[in-house]
């Protein structure tokens, strides 16, 4: 019997320690669970704040590559535009060269086709230009077409007209839709403006005139404006024939 109870009190001691055993066991276990959910919310924190700072990072890379693209392109723009106004501008007087008188040319008379619209061409002469140059040099002659360009294109009202340098020491004014005594004007003052008042370089007074001869017509009467610009040069060769300084429309040209 006593060895019995001994055994028994033997099995409980047993449990008891079994019980601890497994309790401390359970809460080991519980811990490490704890432990490492928090390291896996850590890690999973630190991940999404690592994707937020690329996109971040990405969104700020994208916006600084898109303001530098708009300003290459503004400037991209800007430097086409220079080029353009520079392949279409004569450089020493900087109204319109040929080239841009043509392109204009063909672009009105495309429209008056259509339109049945008339046009109105002038080609001006600086008179004894070649003297000048003589007399004074190429330099001061440089001067004296810029002041007589500046002066013609002054007194272009519309902005659908064209001012261009046709060429050495000629003129060309295009006009639309203008009514013939409205291009007589226009050609008088331009005459008027050019003589107005000398240039002067350098202390030395330089008188400039022009001859301008003047041809108005329409796709409906002219092949083409080549054929207007060839009765515009029949007159001016008329202006200059007749002493210079005035301003001579083609005989059909003219309006009663």
């Amino acid at each position: 019997m006593p060895a019995t109870l001994s055994a028994i009190g033997s099995m409980s001691f047993n449990w008891s320690i079994l019980i601890v055993s497994l309790t401390g066991a359970l809460g080991t276990a519980l811990l490490m669970s704890f432990a490492m959910m928090v390291r896996i919310n850590d890690e999973r924190r630190l991940r999404q704040q690592a994707q937020e700072q690329a996109l971040t990072t990405t969104r700020r890379a994208n916006a600084r590559l898109e303001a530098t693209i708009r300003e290459r392109t503004r400037e991209q723009e800007a430097l086409t535009e220079r080029l353009r106004a520079w392949s279409y501008t004569d450089s020493l007087t900087g109204v319109s060269n040929r080239r841009q008188l043509e392109w204009r040319l063909t672009e009105i008379w495309q429209t008056q086709a259509q339109t049945g619209g008339g046009v109105s061409v002038m080609l001006i002469d600086l008179d004894h230009f070649k003297t000048i140059n003589d007399d004074y040099g190429h330099a001061i002659g440089d001067v004296c077409l810029r002041a007589a360009a500046e002066r013609i294109a002054g007194c272009i009202r519309h902005q659908h007209d064209e001012v261009a340098r046709y060429g050495g020491e000629e003129f060309c004014v295009v006009l639309v839709d203008a009514e013939w005594p409205s291009t007589l004007d226009v050609a008088e003052r331009i005459r008027h403006e050019v003589r107005r008042k000398p240039v002067v370089v350098d202390q030395v007074a330089i008188e400039l005139s022009v001859s301008i001869g003047v041809a108005a017509g329409s796709p409906q009467q002219d092949a083409s404006y080549q054929a207007l610009l060839h009765r515009a040069d029949q007159a001016l060769y008329a202006a200059k024939s007749a002493g210079r300084n005035r301003v001579r429309p083609m005989a059909e040209d003219v309006v009663p």
